[in-house]
């Protein structure tokens, strides 16, 4: 996918954006493919429905405009899950569009969570057993 100035994206014509959102959802789905993540939505959207999208994005206002085709820029150059899920919120106002990890991404998150708070309890044991001790084994010698 070529680059394009974020410069030249704001005089781009409704066709050519739809274009460019194209192939950015294109490249969504092939990184969400290599890399296990999970698309909740519907991301093949219409030509009509993009459109309609940046049709509705100009007319509200020229900040609005501005916001989201840097959020397209940032999702074109960058291509990672947060510069893709800034995009897509920016590009769905009804149709909620998001990425997320896959399943074994998430289960081995959810383990390291419970392996920290396992090693908290572990650390907190250790200094109670340490007070308890204290220095009764070297009065002892």
């Amino acid at each position: 996918m070529e680059t394009i100035q974020y410069v030249n994206l704001l005089t781009f014509t409704n066709e050519q954006l739809t274009s460019e959102i194209k192939s950015i959802l294109t490249s969504v789905k092939e990184q969400s493919i290599k890399h296990d993540w999970l698309i909740h939505g519907n991301i093949d959207l219409t030509d009509q429905e993009i459109q309609d999208l940046i049709k509705l994005k100009r007319e509200k206002s020229t900040n609005a405009y501005k916001d989201f085709i840097q959020s397209l820029y940032r999702a074109q150059f960058k291509q990672t899950k947060k510069a893709y899920n800034m995009f897509l919120r920016k590009l769905s106002s009804v149709n909620k569009i998001h990425i997320t990890v896959g399943l074994k991404e998430q289960a081995i998150q959810d383990k390291r969570k419970k392996w920290l708070e396992l090693r908290k309890a572990a650390e907190l044991a250790l200094l109670e057993y340490k007070v308890e001790k204290g220095d009764f084994y070297k009065k002892q010698l």
